[in-house]
């Protein structure tokens, strides 16, 4: 063989050796991201929206996005002036079991409400309380 062929030959091995790596890394990248977004063990709900129905209500509304393994036995909403919302220490709705699967509402009195306020949903099976994201708003002040 000349020089020019095993030089070629090296550099074929050197370009697929990299792209064997380029694969494998892609590969498990792929795998944890795959592994992070089918961990569906758990409930999972969001806030869609918050809407000021009138003067003296706001409705807050859900939906959830897995049910997850295990009996839904209570969902609803957390609501307070705090920035990390429990259920025990902050103000809820409670809407009960659920198949854990739609949307779902709850309609607060504004006279519960403080005037900046942040809200999650919730879903509690019988191991543990779920919680969304909180979000936060300000609610608009009376005439």
């Amino acid at each position: 063989m000349n020089s020019q062929n095993i030089l070629s030959n090296k550099k074929l091995t050197v370009i697929s050796f990299r792209v064997f790596i380029l694969c494998n890394l892609i590969f498990i990248l792929s795998c944890n991201k795959e592994k992070e977004h089918t961990d569906l063990s758990y409930p999972r709900v969001v806030i869609v929206s918050i809407t000021e129905t009138n003067a003296n209500n706001t409705t807050f509304h859900g939906a959830f996005l897995h049910p997850g393994h295990g009996e839904i036995i209570d969902h609803g909403f957390v609501f307070g002036t705090n920035s990390s919302l429990f259920i025990d220490h902050d103000e809820s709705v409670s809407l009960g079991a659920s198949s854990g699967s739609g949307s779902f509402s709850a309609t607060v009195s504004n006279e519960q409400l403080q005037y900046a306020v942040n809200v999650s949903a919730y879903a509690r099976n019988k191991d543990k309380i779920y919680y969304s994201e909180p979000v936060n708003f300000v609610k608009l002040k009376p005439q």
